[in-house]
């Protein structure tokens, strides 16, 4: 069966919430992608910080190689204090750049989410994935410190959760307004 644009056939009124649906899924989706934008720069900045503290735990290693030929009393002392600033700039550079990893990981998993939930898509994954992504919020709060950025990040995921737990599936909404077949 052909049907043209314009006829007369009555497809009926779409539900009140159909469009109030698409507008909570797309807030979900921008609010998602927001936090994961802002999750990822602060992802990209701690793990330049921890290059560029790596670099410095580096520079430490070359100044005590050089530095171990000249023979002198205050060499000891300058050389265990070069020696400890090198051991605290490595440490601090591999946990800045395993933090980076993590808040990565969470921003891409925000940001996936919130194209899934946009789209309205009804599967098993989406919710274990915004737990997942509630989770690794909380764990940045216990390892930076509670903080607004995070605290928005969890408020996100959980209204993602909510909008895909409450929306019907867009094949609904395509049954309902079908054009008669």
């Amino acid at each position: 069966m052909h049907i043209e644009l314009g006829s007369d056939i009555d497809t009926g009124p779409l539900p009140k919430s159909y469009v109030g649906w698409k507008i909570a899924a797309f807030i979900a989706s921008c609010a998602l992608a927001f936090s994961g934008t802002i999750n990822g720069v602060m992802a990209f900045t701690a793990y330049i910080g921890g290059d560029l503290v790596g670099a410095v735990g580096k520079g430490a290693d070359v100044a005590l190689e050089k530095h171990s030929d000249v023979p002198d009393e205050d060499r000891l002392i300058k050389d265990k204090d070069i020696q400890s600033l090198s051991e605290g700039a490595h440490h601090f550079a591999l946990r800045a750049k395993l933090i980076a990893v993590g808040i990565g990981i969470v921003a891409a998993i925000q940001l996936l989410c919130g194209i899934l939930v946009r789209k309205r898509l009804r599967t098993k994954f989406i919710p274990i994935v915004l737990a997942i992504a509630i989770a690794g919020e909380g764990a940045m709060m216990v390892a930076v410190g509670p903080g607004f950025l995070t605290g928005f990040g969890v408020l996100t995921c959980i209204y993602g959760l909510l909008v895909w737990w409450k929306t019907p599936p867009e094949d609904e909404f395509s049954r309902m307004n079908s054009w008669g077949g």
